[in-house]
């Protein structure tokens, strides 16, 4: 077999290239989201340089159920987020957005995309499907039993259809960040070391204003081999004021020509 350089390969290389999808496609995401203030220092603990924390130190919590995903056959899988408001210093100007600490997913397809091609941390947990109870959403992500972070909303009101062309237009104006890292087979040095913006559409069709709480775990290495440092370095993040919370329902797509290599 030889490689042709014009087609995508994943591992397993052996059985030829994958189909090629110019974009994710989510035809049918529920979010939910609780915005936190933290502090700079704590940002730039977590951001590796030359990120530098955003002008507004801000702290996303984010739960996503994905339907109708075109790579995964129109099926469904669902993820928890942690980013960090961060600035990359362009030689064009910086360029504002937030920057992707950990993100859990419950399938490992869209873990492998992910992580292998466009730099974004995910890892496999089991992730609550979110339904109400009255008016109350809570969820959790979860390893081998043990609760990793939870998001508890409560419904405020319907968001205008002005207010969600807002926030739309909000989440257009922030770039999204990953660090695509992959060590050498020795596992000291490095292969590929890039920063990586990611070119992602939000498109929220309706909203709800929430009253908002997020909590991270505690787990020992024992509980979470995987997990126990990272929920260690979550925890060391301050949450001092949710400023903002809210769910949306709407569609996402991730775009491929958008990407790029951060320099």
């Amino acid at each position: 077999m030889k490689f042709q350089e014009s087609v995508t390969y994943m591992m397993p290389v052996a059985f030829g290239p994958q189909p090629p999808h110019p974009a994710g496609e989510f035809t049918d995401v529920r979010t939910l989201m609780s915005i936190y203030r933290s502090t700079p220092e704590a940002l730039a603990r977590v951001l590796p340089e030359p990120f530098v924390p955003g002008p507004d130190p801000l702290v996303y919590g984010y739960m996503q159920r994905c339907r109708g995903v075109n790579f995964l056959a129109g099926g469904e899988y669902r993820l928890f987020g942690f980013n960090v408001a961060a600035t990359f210093p362009a030689d064009e100007g910086p360029i504002h957005g937030s920057f992707a600490l950990i993100l859990w997913e419950n399938k490992i397809e869209p873990i492998i995309r992910g992580r292998e091609v466009l730099g974004i941390p995910k890892l496999l947990a089991d992730v609550d499907d979110p339904e109400p109870a009255a008016d109350r959403w809570t969820v959790s992500a979860w390893d081998r039993d043990h609760e990793l972070i939870r998001m508890d909303l409560t419904d405020e009101a319907k968001m205008s259809s002005a207010e969600v062309d807002g926030l739309r237009a909000e989440l257009a104006g922030g770039a999204w960040f990953g660090w695509k890292r992959i060590p050498r087979i020795d596992g000291i040095g490095v292969e590929v070391s890039q920063p990586t913006m990611i070119g992602i559409v939000n498109n929220p069709t309706s909203g709800w204003s929430c009253k908002g709480a997020m909590s991270v775990g505690d787990v020992s290495w024992e509980e979470s081999p995987t997990n126990s440092t990272i929920v260690a370095g979550l925890r060391g993040i301050p949450l001092l004021e949710c400023i903002r919370a809210y769910r949306t329902e709407g569609t996402v797509s991730i775009i491929r020509a958008h990407h790029r290599i951060l320099a």
